[in-house]
């Protein structure tokens, strides 16, 4: 486990993990699509993560026309493919569900990738 915490630099910090989600579309035969659930996109299952809920303040800057900040996630590893349709399934805490609400700004030299995300609470 050591080489997906980037040589054991900060162990303690990417303590949960996620699963990287992207929808599965299935064509309806009439030229749109129907939603067929989701899938781990290659290379996003088990991904080491430091997830950071915002204070309310950070939350109410954060709003933005269609969606509201609610975590920001940092993964400690680069993953190829991620887009802001996708979701993070925090495997790690119960299967709780984080949608990427803006495009993955990538840190350090592509060794990490930072996530702005909501939360959907049921």
């Amino acid at each position: 486990m050591g080489s997906r915490l980037n040589g054991g630099a900060e162990p303690g910090r990417f303590y949960d993990r996620v699963d990287i989600e992207r929808e599965v579309q299935i064509s309806d035969g009439r030229g749109g699509y129907t939603s067929g659930g989701w899938e781990a996109i290659p290379g996003g299952s088990d991904v080491p993560v430091d997830i950071r809920e915002m204070s309310a303040d950070e939350r109410i800057r954060a709003m933005q026309a269609e969606a509201l900040i609610t975590h920001e996630v940092t993964t400690s590893i680069p993953v190829a493919g991620v887009t802001a349709d996708m979701r993070l399934r925090v495997t790690s805490d119960g299967g709780r569900l984080l949608y990427i609400v803006a495009a993955p700004v990538v840190v350090g030299r592509n060794r990490r990738l930072r996530l702005l995300c909501r939360e959907e609470v049921a």
